[in-house]
């Protein structure tokens, strides 16, 4: 065995599910990347608008986590300013666990959690497209 080889634990514990504290926290879906952290996520409670921070460790360390549009995230209230509209993001949950928490009952007001974020489909990504009558046809074989 080398000298400078590590000894690696090779048992696996399942991460503990993190579930919100109702006074100040909150689950969210993000919406938008803003940049420098900052997201606009919807909390999925009464569908506000709310601009949240990624907290420390989702930012920049070896364990950084990337937070996607469609992600279900849980936002904290910032009690130590007088801003209402002050959050931050605390934890990012997986898919896997993003099922667990509708399985617990904590995300009953949602509807239906999708299997991937391609089958989510907005209103406004919908388009019709409309044909003009009065553009002549030509057959390929007229030419």
């Amino acid at each position: 065995m080398a000298t400078h080889q590590k000894k690696h634990n090779k048992s696996f514990t399942p991460k503990e599910l993190i579930y919100r504290n109702p006074k100040t926290q909150f689950y969210a879906t993000v919406n938008k990347s803003l940049g420098d952290a900052r997201f606009e996520v919807i909390i999925t409670e009464n569908n506000d608008s709310v601009i949240a921070k990624a907290r420390g460790r989702l930012t920049g360390s070896w364990h950084k986590q990337r937070i996607e549009k469609f992600d279900l995230v849980l936002i904290d209230k910032d009690e130590s300013t007088s801003s209402t509209k002050k959050y931050f993001i605390i934890h990012k949950y997986t898919s896997d666990e993003a099922k667990q928490l509708k399985k617990a009952g904590e995300l009953s007001h949602i509807k239906e959690i999708e299997e991937t974020k391609s089958d989510i489909v907005f209103d406004s990504d919908v388009v019709e497209r409309k044909t003009d009558e009065t553009t002549p046809h030509f057959n390929i074989d007229d030419i």
